[in-house]
């Protein structure tokens, strides 16, 4: 877990850099919360999961949210997210992701930028539905000159931390592979929806806008990879991998909601068991041929 707060902390200098003080607040706020109710909960037992999962809360909030949003959304991950299932490594659903998603359907005003903070460099988040017709500039979205959450203050370091995780093996390269691709195949494959034409068309058929906007870069590398809420079995992570891609365009082409990542992690989240069971007479697991399942698969079987 220390590895992965490493690696999330090269997002750091440029939260500081772009987002300055209030940047900062919300990633202290959220960490501290999800530390204090873990610690909590877990009677007075310190946990370093607590940290990545106030980490990855915060890197999900718009950069724009008020302090108060950190402490509620890290709340509904400890609690709801995590606990409501029986506790640490007993969670159905990635903490954050859960609070995510709860967010953007309890306060969506939050993620429509305010008129105030945008100019004409940064706009309206392309990923708003009102986006209005002009183009984007990959480079704002390479290194960061857009309105969005925090995560966006500078993708390159997500990937570049999420890059140290599948050399040093903490995670399974597998997975971030299998979800750029299959975001790339479906941009290109799917027609655009009402989400899209006559406000960004230039956004149908684009791969490179839709791999490094929003949290694809975080998804990627960071919730999908999750040990607890991903397939144990290496076929089923692929298919994990392929089905969040489907749903990461499907949400973005054709539902009014700014960004796909968070559905569609909770979706397949939910369906990791399923794919387990398809999976659990198979012979390639990890870490190696011939190891147990885990035991959520064993008491569903």
């Amino acid at each position: 877990m220390w590895v992965v707060v490493f690696a999330l902390s090269l997002t750091i200098p440029w939260i500081w850099w772009r987002h300055g003080v209030s940047g900062m607040l919300l990633l202290a706020l959220a960490m501290g919360t999800t530390v204090t109710l873990d610690f909590l909960l877990n009677r007075f037992r310190f946990e370093s999961s607590s940290v990545v999962t106030g980490f990855l809360v915060a890197l999900l909030l718009p950069a724009y949210a008020p302090p108060w949003l950190a402490v509620f959304a890290s709340s509904i991950a400890v609690v709801f997210g995590r606990w409501m299932w029986g506790g640490l490594g007993k969670n159905k659903v990635n903490p954050a992701v859960f609070s995510r998603v709860a967010i953007v359907v309890l306060f969506p005003q939050w993620y429509r930028p305010p008129l105030s903070i945008l100019d004409t460099v940064t706009r309206a988040s392309p990923l708003a539905k009102e986006m209005g017709s002009l183009p984007y500039s990959l480079s704002d979205w390479i290194y960061g000159n857009q309105v969005g959450s925090l995560a966006e203050a500078f993708p390159l370091a997500v990937f570049g931390g999420g890059l140290l995780l599948c050399f040093l093996r903490v995670v399974d390269w597998r997975v971030p592979l299998y979800y750029l691709a299959s975001i790339t195949f479906f941009v290109l494959l799917l027609p655009g929806g009402d989400r899209v034409i006559g406000h960004a068309d230039w956004a149908v058929g684009d791969p490179l806008f839709h791999i490094f906007s929003g949290g694809v870069p975080l998804a990627a590398f960071f919730l999908l990879t999750d040990p607890v809420t991903s397939p144990f079995w290496r076929k089923a992570r692929i298919r994990f991998a392929v089905i969040a891609g489907l749903a990461t365009v499907f949400v973005r082409y054709y539902t009014p909601y700014p960004d796909g990542v968070g559905f569609a992690v909770l979706i397949c989240n939910l369906l990791v068991p399923l794919l387990d069971i398809l999976e659990g007479r198979g012979t390639e697991a990890l870490p190696g041929p011939g190891a147990k399942p885990k035991s959520k698969v064993c008491t569903l079987l």
